[in-house]
């Protein structure tokens, strides 16, 4: 659907990502945020500096974790009233 630009509805999303993420691509993430866009969806990437692939199990507590926990939170509290 995305690849194909169809403007469909899709559910807030936020993606979060390392920019040592060995499997996902910090450029295979920016291609999902604009397609979502692109499709009429809203979505947000936060980026992590040194974060890999699941840097929320592996390393909880990284200096990235915390914020990335609060990151998630304002962002449930934003589309959930």
């Amino acid at each position: 659907i995305l690849d194909r630009g169809e403007k469909v509805h899709l559910p807030p999303a936020l993606v979060f990502g390392g920019d040592s993420d060995e499997w996902v691509p910090v450029e295979t993430m920016q291609r999902l945020v604009a397609g979502w866009k692109k499709a009429g969806g809203e979505i947000e990437l936060q980026l992590y500096r040194g974060a890999n692939h699941g840097f929320m199990t592996g390393k909880p507590d990284a200096p990235y974790a915390r914020p990335a926990i609060e990151r998630m939170r304002a962002f449930i509290r934003k589309h959930t009233g």
